[in-house]
Order: structure tokens, then C-alpha cells, then sequence
């Protein structure tokens, strides 16, 4: 980083890295508590729209939790695309399902354990307390779960904040295009992340919520506080802030995916001369953006929905098959083993159910092989990978 690199605010806290007196981190300035919303004031108003109108289509949906269970499946896939991983979401979900890594790439376990940290997370903000459960505790259990298994990856151990320093961007930190903060500063900037994270919005100063978690996230990645995981465990803070109002999660990392290049420069605009306009203009298009592809995949998988029903309208409203089928919507790859297990019947019943929505075309069986095989609905994964659902 170069000190022309930085605003003239930002220049007067840069400090230098102990050891490497000759560069420069920078301790990120407080949470803005406020913030000019007038240049983005329309997307503003899009944004909150646009969270309102997918709390109430939410509210309509007949298995919420299984449609949603598949969007935080795909939020994983993406996010952890971010940074590299190769699994996709088919990938995920047979691994997943089998517990077998076989044939699969080696990050699948690191994908599963962004779904497990998603899951701990929303269950911790969803009891008593709502935001006064976004605590740096949480944050840490978030990172814990997130790299267990990839110890190995993690010199101070998962959930453990970074002792030593970090930078983005450059194989050495003389050529980074950002240093965060030192770890003597860490504790201020949290701390003060934390009480963010927290404040009561009952003040008429308070920012929207659209703009609080476009801030949350932006300082996460500026202190950076994590040697590995920082990119993934920022995104979970804006889905975790909204289920703590009792919202219903958006995932951005599909938008943020598609448009990686525009993320890191709002992130770099921001870190380097705080330049919150062009990132809010930019997080609150996502947050539209989100909002409506969240909206179109519930109605395309209630689509399928409603096609499989009709397929099997002559079987018995009790059978293995006809049960398995909201399953699937949640979890559209099965094994003989998985459906026993979530319908809590017998082999032969999940047996003869699979079977059953084989014939009808419903599930794909995905492995060639005679034992050990899963099963695929092609349908529901066609419209969480973004292809076009044709109708029954």
C-alpha cells in the first residue's frame, strides 16, 4: 500500500506493522452511525421494498423451511466460490447426503461447514434477545464451525481471533493492496463492531436496516480479524442481522458473485478513502437484486411443487413417495439411507418410494453403480442452479 493509495483521513491512521516498520496498516475508523442516505435514497427505498416484499411472499409459502433450507445450500456454494472453492451446489448436496467425499473436489467439506456456521448462527440470533445476540462470541463460533475440519489451514485454531498480521491482495505484505489493522488495534475495532451490531434502532438517528448491513459487512472485512475465512464469515453477518429483526434471510453472494469485481473495488473504496456512497449504491442494488431472485426460486420450486403433485396424484397421500416429496424441495439429492432416516420408515418403504418417483421421472438416479447410489430431483436443482424449470 502506498500513502497515495488512502484519502487524507485515512492517511492519519495508518500505523506502522510491528517488525515491518516500513509498512503501513490501517486501523479502520468507528462504525459511521449514520451516514448521508440522500445520493442513494431510490435504492434505498428499493431495498426496503424489496426485503418487506419477501418477508410477506415468506409468510404465504406453504414449507418455508425446506425452500429455504435449498437457498442457504446455494448461499454456501456461492460465498465459498468467493473465495476460490470448486464444489457446486449438486456437489454440496451429494455430500451431503451420502457423507461420502468420493469423486468430489476436496473443499466440498469446507462448503458443508459454511452451511453448518449459516445454520449454528441462525439459530442463535433466532432466540430471545434478537441483535443482542450478535455478539464477537458468536462471531468466533461462526469461524469455529465454518473451518472445522481445515485446522490444518488455521495456525491459531478455528474461532480463534489472527495473532500475527494479515493483508489482502500480494504474495508478500510489502505488495499489498490493504493491510488491516495491526493486532494491538483489534480489540478497539471489534468492540466497537460488536456495540454496531447491537445499537438500538429505536432512534429516529439510527440508519436503515438495508444500510446497517451494507456498514456491518464492510467493517468486518476492514479489521479483517481472522487469518483465513474473513470473506465468508463477513457474508453471514447481513442474513444473521436480518433474521435477528425477525426478517427472513437474503443471500447475496450470488449478486456479489456476479459481480466480484465491483465487490472488491466498493470494499477497497470504502477501506481506502471511505467512500460509503459507491458501496451503498452498490450493496443496495444486491439486496434488490437478491430479493427478487429469493422470490422467483420459491415460486419456480413451488412450480415443481405443485407438477409433482399432479404426477403422483394416484398414489396414497401416505406413501413413502408421495412424503418424499417436500422433502425433496429442501433436499433434492437422496439415498435409500437419508429418506429411511427423514420419513422414519423402514429400507424397503424408502426403497420402494424412490423407486416409485424414479418411474415417474421425478428423481435420476446419479451414481451408475448398484450399491451406494443417490438420487437426483433434476427438476428442483435446475432451478436453484438458475436453468429454467419446463413444467411438468
Amino acid at each position: 500500500m502506498r500513502a497515495s493509495d488512502f484519502s487524507p483521513d485515512r492517511r492519519k491512521r495508518l500505523v506502522p506493522v510491528p517488525g515491518r516498520e516500513n509498512v503501513k496498516a490501517l486501523v479502520p475508523p468507528r462504525c459511521p452511525r449514520t451516514l448521508d442516505a440522500l445520493p442513494v435514497l431510490d435504492v434505498l427505498v428499493a431495498a426496503e421494498r424489496a426485503i418487506a416484499s419477501t418477508a410477506a411472499v415468506a409468510r404465504l409459502l406453504p414449507r418455508p423451511d425446506l425452500i429455504t433450507r435449498s437457498l442457504e445450500r446455494r448461499e454456501a456454494v456461492l460465498s465459498s466460490q468467493i473465495e476460490g472453492t470448486r464444489t457446486d451446489l449438486t456437489q454440496l448436496l451429494e455430500y451431503e447426503a451420502t457423507g461420502s467425499g468420493e469423486g468430489l473436489p476436496d473443499d466440498a467439506r469446507i462448503t458443508l461447514g459454511y452451511v453448518h456456521a449459516l445454520d449454528h448462527g441462525l439459530r442463535a440470533v433466532r432466540r430471545d434477545g434478537g441483535r443482542r445476540n450478535l455478539t464477537l462470541d458468536l462471531i468466533r463460533q461462526l469461524h469455529r464451525v465454518l473451518m472445522s475440519g481445515a485446522e490444518y489451514r488455521y495456525p491459531e485454531g478455528p474461532g480463534e481471533w489472527r495473532r500475527g498480521q494479515n493483508w489482502i491482495g500480494g504474495r508478500r505484505i510489502e505488495d499489498a493492496t490493504f493491510v488491516p489493522p495491526p493486532v494491538s488495534h483489534l480489540e478497539a475495532c471489534l468492540l466497537d463492531l460488536e456495540d454496531f451490531l447491537q445499537v438500538d434502532i429505536s432512534s429516529t438517528a439510527m440508519m436503515a436496516l438495508p444500510l446497517r448491513l451494507a456498514v456491518a459487512h464492510a467493517q468486518f472485512e476492514a479489521i479483517h480479524p481472522f487469518s483465513d475465512g474473513n470473506g465468508r464469515v463477513g457474508r453471514l453477518l447481513p442474513p444473521l442481522m436480518m433474521a435477528a429483526e425477525g426478517l427472513p434471510p437474503l443471500y447475496l453472494a450470488g449478486y456479489l458473485k456476479a459481480h466480484q469485481r465491483a465487490y472488491y473495488d466498493g470494499l477497497a473504496g470504502v477501506q481506502l478513502k471511505g467512500r460509503w456512497t459507491d458501496w451503498l449504491g452498490f450493496f443496495l442494488e444486491g439486496i434488490t437484486t437478491a430479493a427478487a431472485t429469493e422470490q422467483a426460486t420459491a415460486q419456480s420450486l413451488l412450480d415443481v411443487r405443485q407438477a409433482w403433485q399432479s404426477r403422483t396424484a394416484h398414489l396414497r397421500s401416505d406413501a413413502a413417495a408421495r412424503r418424499l416429496l417436500d422433502v425433496l424441495l429442501g433436499a433434492p439429492v437422496q439415498t435409500v439411507a437419508s429418506a429411511r432416516a427423514v420419513l422414519e420408515t423402514s429400507s424397503q418403504a424408502a426403497n420402494t418410494g424412490i423407486a416409485a418417483l424414479l418411474d415417474l421421472g421425478i428423481l435420476h438416479e446419479a451414481t451408475g453403480r448398484r450399491w451406494g447410489r443417490s438420487f437426483q430431483a433434476h427438476e428442483v436443482l435446475a432451478v436453484l442452479e438458475g436453468r429454467a424449470f419446463a413444467g411438468p
